[in-house]
Order: C-alpha cells, then structure tokens, then sequence
C-alpha cells in the first residue's frame, strides 16, 4: 500500500479529484441489450425472407402488432402464417432476452473489478497534521481477465 503525506489542504483536494475521476469511470461501462440483435435480423431476412422484431413494449412493437392483424385480414398463405410465428413467437422472444442478458454477461467479463480507495487524516489539537490516500485493485483482474470472456486467452508476448 502507498502512502502518500502532504499538507491538509492538498490532500483533500487530491482526495475529491480522485473520488471524481473514479465516480466519473464508473458511468464509462453501458451495455447496450439489443447490441446483436441487428445480426440475427440480418441473418433471419437473408435465410428467410422474413422480418422479426423483439417485442418490447414499444412503437416498433406496436408496428409488429399491426403487421400481424394486417396479414391475418387477408388470405392466409405459407409466408404469412411464417410471418405471423416470427412476430409472435414467446419463445423466440425469451430468447432475444438471454441473446441481451448474455450480451451484458459479456460486457461484465471484460470490466475490471472497481478499486478500494481510502483516505484518512491525523489530528493533534484539532488541527489536521498529516492526511493520506491509497488505491488498492487486483492486478491479477488484468492478467486473467481473458479467462472470463469468451474470446480466448490473451496474445502470447
């Protein structure tokens, strides 16, 4: 552990920069769910013919909803009733949640783990004599980090 001792002042001022830069790294990490899903909508017109959407109460679903009364209006041929399944398939639709939880999984993996910041300050006669501040994270987070996603291990050196 590294301590560092400087005047009061300073070592506050130090102190509230790094809590800022460190609160500031902790909005750095967003997962976006529906990241993948553009592929699988690729994958599924090029091999189908057919558009699917992932159902989440929104005005795309509200256009799927409608997609589907307009198909079952009319005669109902092989590609409409195949239509009709992609858009309202429960289960295709559980499985756009996992392909998003797994997408969130994937993006936890890569994270390192937050670091332990502490601080403290030495007081005589109620007047602060010596302050101090220490980071502490694992390094072995960044050396083994590769071995929780699913990208294989790290390039040889």
């Amino acid at each position: 552990m590294t301590v560092i001792e400087h005047t009061p002042a300073r070592g506050i001022r130090i102190l509230v920069a790094m809590l800022l830069g460190v609160s500031m790294l902790g909005g750095c990490a967003t997962v976006q769910r529906e990241a993948s899903f553009p592929q699988v909508q690729s994958a599924v017109a090029n091999n189908l013919g057919q558009k699917i959407e992932w159902n989440r109460d929104g005005e795309r679903d509200q256009r799927a909803q409608q997609a589907t009364r307009t198909l079952l209006r009319e005669k109902l041929s092989a590609e409409a009733a195949l239509q009709i399944a992609l858009l309202n398939n429960r289960r295709l639709q559980a499985r756009f949640e996992e392909l998003g939880i797994a997408q969130a999984d994937l993006v936890e993996a890569g994270l390192l783990e937050n670091p332990v910041l502490s601080a403290g300050a030495l007081f005589k006669d109620a007047v602060p004599r010596s302050t101090w501040i220490s980071c502490r994270t694992s390094l072995a987070c960044l050396r083994f980090r590769h071995a929780r996603r699913s990208d294989g291990p790290p390039p040889s050196r």
